[in-house]
């Protein structure tokens, strides 16, 4: 028995220096393998929107599959922008697109956008700009959230045609003709050639401005004349004609101080009229859509609001213009009137002016109607 135990006793170091092999081996290969692991690990920041979402460690080294790995999707429309900080630092980002509304005159369209100056989103949407449109936005500003676009497209269009002149009646009274006698001669119409600048505005014509007036030939008036001869009678002496009366017409008017208006401005001079009550003397002639408002505060120009001066869009009548204005069907005269303020309708209508009442009584009977101004300087 004794023996048999010296026999295992002497047996054991060489068992234990086999296994103490072993067990070396098998941690030399788990610390080689620890070793490349650490080297396959990414350490990945991801954000979205600039808000940061989630940082972690993954071998994953396809973006797709680590934004996957943590349930984060995104769409054609977004961006996803990848930065390596370092041989295992990563950063991932996602911008997720949303929506600019661009509304041109009655249609509106819809650009899907990560962000961008209005700029860039109207060329995405195929909207051509000139200098003369008028946008809520400066062409550079830097879109990064829900947006709304309002472009008022604005052309001005000279055209040249051609217009009837048409001709008077008028009744002549003449000694060549017997008494009683009545004789029609017809009347052509004449011709002439105008030349305007149309202003478009989303598509619609919203003033005309005349540059020039051709007569291509004048029009011949239409006369009815009537005899005034008396015929001699036996026995009797013709009777010396009587002078003919002399013809008289209505007065014209002839300047503003006979009219009156509803403006309380004064022009340094009079303004000269003639018999339709229209400026002799006038550098533009423009037909605009005008609506009445109550005259008090203070104007864009710091000047007291009092009737006389007017609301416009200074790009399209510059402040400090003078002027004289009538309604088109004739039933208000305002008279001499400033540019010296300006409202909200600058934008979707920049041709439109406001005319200031003195009282509300007075705005609400004018409402809103087409006004003929007068250019004066």
């Amino acid at each position: 028995m004794i023996e048999k135990l010296r026999a295992v006793l002497t047996k054991l170091p060489a068992v234990f220096e086999r296994r103490a092999n072993s067990l070396y081996a098998l941690a030399l290969t788990t610390a080689i393998l620890l070793s490349v692991l650490m080297l396959s690990v990414n350490t990945v920041s991801i954000k979205a929107d600039g808000k940061e979402v989630v940082t972690l460690k993954t071998m994953l080294s396809n973006t797709d599959s680590i934004l996957e790995s943590v349930n984060i999707s995104y769409g054609k429309d977004d961006k996803v922008e990848v930065k390596k900080l370092s041989s295992h630092a990563i950063d991932i980002a996602v911008r997720y697109s949303f929506p600019v509304y661009i509304t041109v005159g009655n249609t509106t369209s819809k650009v899907l956008t990560t962000g961008a100056t209005v700029g860039e989103i109207l060329d995405l949407a195929n909207v051509l700009v000139s200098e003369h449109d008028i946008i809520n936005y400066d062409l550079d500003t830097k879109i990064d959230a829900t947006a709304y676009i309002d472009v008022v497209d604005i052309d001005y269009v000279t055209e040249t045609y051609t217009k009837r002149i048409y001709y008077q009646e008028k009744t002549v009274y003449s000694a060549d003709y017997p008494k009683g006698t009545r004789i029609v001669k017809d009347g052509t119409e004449g011709q002439k050639q105008v030349t305007c600048k149309k202003t478009i505005v989303n598509g619609v014509v919203t003033s005309e401005e005349v540059l020039s007036e051709v007569v291509l030939f004048e029009a011949v008036d239409r006369q009815i004349i009537i005899g005034t001869k008396k015929t001699a009678t036996a026995n009797k002496t013709p009777a010396a004609a009587k002078p003919s009366k002399p013809t008289t017409t209505n007065p014209a008017v002839t300047t503003s101080a006979n009219v009156s208006c509803v403006s309380t401005l004064k022009p340094a001079s009079t303004i000269e009229l003639d018999k339709n009550g229209n400026p002799v003397k006038y550098k533009k002639h423009l037909t605009v859509q005008a609506t009445a408002y109550l005259a008090s505060g203070t104007c864009a120009t710091g000047v007291k609001c009092v009737p006389g001066y007017i609301a416009v869009n200074p790009n399209y009548i510059p402040y400090g213009t003078k002027m004289y204005i009538k309604s088109s069907d004739g039933k208000y005269v305002y008279g001499y009137a400033v540019a010296a303020d300006t409202g909200g309708f600058a934008r979707n209508n920049p041709t439109k002016v406001d005319l200031a009442f003195p009282t509300n009584a007075q705005c609400s009977t004018f409402g809103r109607r087409n006004v003929e101004i007068y250019i004066l300087e």
